[in-house]
C-alpha cells in the first residue's frame, strides 16, 4: 500500500469520525432538547396539582363557591341537553349568570356570617380606637349582640379575622368570645394566615405570632424593625422584625452549660431510611432565666471548623423552612412531677447575635432564646421534635407527583431536618 492509499484511508476515517461524531452530538442534542420538555412539562404538572391543592384548602373553608361552580356547570348541562340546537349558547349564559351572581351571594353570606379565617396574630393586647375610647366586645358580628367591656393593654386570644377583614374574632382571659372592631389591635396585625404551597404540593402556614412573646422579647433583644421600602417600581417590601442580643442581658440567666449532640439529616438519606447523623457539632444549654411571667431557656452552638461544606456549621432550631414547625418542637418536662411547657409562638428564625468565627465578627445564627411560659423547675429535660419530617406527616404528594418532584428537586420541606434532645437538666 503506497502513500496515497493510505492517506485515502486516513481521510475515510476522519469523515467516518466525524459523521459519528455529528451524529452522536445529533443524539444528545435531541436527549437534551426532551429532557428539557420533559421538566417544563413536569413544571406545569406540578404547577397545576399545587393549585387545585391550593383551591382544595380554600374550598374547605369557604365551600359555597364550589357548591356554586358545580350548580353552573350542572345548568349547562341540563339546558344544552334539552335545547341542543341552541348549542349550549343559552346553557352557557345561564350557567355564567349562576355562577356570577351566585358567588356575589355567597361573598355577602361571608362577609356578614360568624365565619372568619386565620389572622398573623394568634395573641394580642387591646389597644384603643383612632377616636380614644376602649374597644368594645360584641357577641355577634357588626356590632350586635350583648357586649362585654374590654381594657387597654389587655391580653386576648386572636381566633380569626373576618372574611371582609373589618372585625377579629377574640377570646378574653375570661373566656368570654365575641367580635372587635378592626382597630383593636396595631396595623400590622390585620392580614389573614398565608398558606404558602410549594411546587410539589408541600404547602405550610406562616407562623401566628403571639404579640405577648414579642413583648417578653424586648426584655432580652433590642428590636429593629426592617423593610417596608418602596422601590423605583413603586413595589413595597416585606415588614419583618430583627432581634439582636442586648448587652449584659446574660446577667439575668442561671449558667447551666450542659451540651447534647446536635444531629442532623439531609432529604436524600432520609429517602434511604438513613437516621440522623453526628458530625460533632454540639448545642449547649447556657443558661435559664425564671422570669416572673416566663422562664427563658439560652443556648448556644459551636462551630464546625472543618471543610466539608455538606456539613452543616448552622442550626435552625425552630426546625425546617415550615414555619408552622414551631408547635410542639420544643418541650420542657418536669421530671419529678411529669408537668410538660411547650415553646410560646414566635418568629425566632429572624433572632441574631454577633459571634467571631475566627475571621472577624460575622453576623451568625449562634445563640437562640427561647421562650416558655413560667415554670420553677430546676429538674427537666427538653425535647426537639422534628415534627416536619415527612414520615411524621402528611406532607406533598405521592404517586406521579410525588415522583416528578422528587425527579426536578423542587420539594420545598426544606434543606436539612435537625434533632436534638437533653435528656437531663440540673439548675443549681
Amino acid at each position: 500500500m503506497n502513500e496515497q492509499q493510505q492517506r485515502r484511508i486516513r481521510n475515510e476515517n476522519e469523515k467516518a469520525n466525524l459523521a459519528m461524531g455529528a451524529s452522536m452530538a445529533g443524539g444528545l442534542g435531541q436527549i437534551a432538547i426532551i429532557a428539557i420538555v420533559g421538566a417544563l412539562i413536569a413544571v406545569v404538572i406540578l404547577v397545576l396539582g399545587a393549585g387545585f391543592r391550593g383551591a382544595l384548602i380554600a374550598a374547605k373553608t369557604f365551600w359555597l363557591y364550589p357548591l356554586v361552580i358545580l350548580v353552573g356547570i350542572i345548568v349547562f348541562a341540563i339546558i344544552k341537553t334539552k335545547a341542543p340546537i341552541l348549542k349550549g349558547l343559552l346553557g352557557f349564559l345561564a350557567a355564567a349568570a349562576v355562577i356570577v351572581f351566585g358567588c356575589m351571594g355567597a361573598t355577602r353570606y361571608y362577609q356578614n356570617s360568624e365565619r372568619y379565617s386565620a389572622s398573623y396574630y394568634s395573641g394580642d393586647y387591646i389597644q384603643a380606637l383612632p377616636d380614644g375610647s376602649v374597644p368594645k366586645l360584641y357577641e355577634k358580628r357588626h356590632q350586635k349582640g350583648a357586649t362585654t367591656e374590654l381594657a387597654l393593654d389587655e391580653k386576648v386570644i386572636v381566633n380569626g379575622i373576618s372574611f371582609d377583614k373589618s372585625e377579629f374574632n377574640i377570646t378574653t382571659a375570661n373566656g368570654v368570645t365575641g367580635w372587635v372592631e378592626l382597630e383593636a389591635f396595631p396595623e400590622d396585625a390585620r392580614g389573614t394566615l398565608a398558606i404558602n404551597l410549594g411546587l410539589d404540593g408541600v404547602d405550610s402556614e406562616d407562623v401566628a405570632i403571639d404579640r405577648q412573646t414579642e413583648r417578653l422579647m424586648a426584655r432580652f433583644y433590642d428590636v429593629e424593625e426592617k423593610g417596608g421600602n418602596v422601590d423605583p417600581k413603586g413595589y413595597v417590601s416585606v415588614k419583618y422584625k430583627e432581634y439582636t442580643l442586648k448587652s449584659n442581658v446574660l446577667n439575668r440567666f442561671t449558667k447551666v452549660n450542659v451540651e447534647t449532640p446536635f444531629l442532623y439529616l439531609f432529604p436524600k438519606a432520609y429517602k434511604k431510611g438513613e437516621d440522623f447523623m453526628d458530625n460533632g457539632v454540639k448545642l449547649k444549654l447556657a443558661g435559664v432565666a425564671y422570669e416572673n411571667d416566663c422562664t427563658v431557656l439560652y443556648m448556644t452552638v459551636n462551630y464546625n471548623t472543618t471543610n466539608d461544606k455538606n456539613i452543616p456549621y448552622y442550626w435552625l432550631p425552630y426546625g425546617p423552612i415550615n414555619t408552622n414547625a414551631w408547635k410542639e418542637s420544643l418541650t420542657v418536662t418536669d421530671l419529678d412531677t411529669g408537668e410538660k411547657w411547650t415553646v410560646l409562638q414566635a418568629d425566632y428564625k429572624k433572632i441574631w447575635s454577633y459571634a467571631d468565627t475566627g475571621s472577624g465578627p460575622t453576623n451568625s445564627l449562634t445563640t437562640q432564646m427561647f421562650f416558655f411560659p413560667p415554670f420553677k423547675s430546676r429538674h427537666f429535660s427538653i425535647t426537639h421534635e422534628a415534627d416536619a419530617l415527612p414520615g411524621k406527616k402528611k406532607a406533598g404528594y405521592g404517586g406521579i407527583l410525588g415522583l416528578l418532584s422528587s425527579m426536578t428537586g423542587m420539594s420545598s420541606l426544606g434543606d436539612i431536618y435537625f434533632d436534638y434532645e437533653f435528656p437531663e437538666v440540673r439548675v443549681r
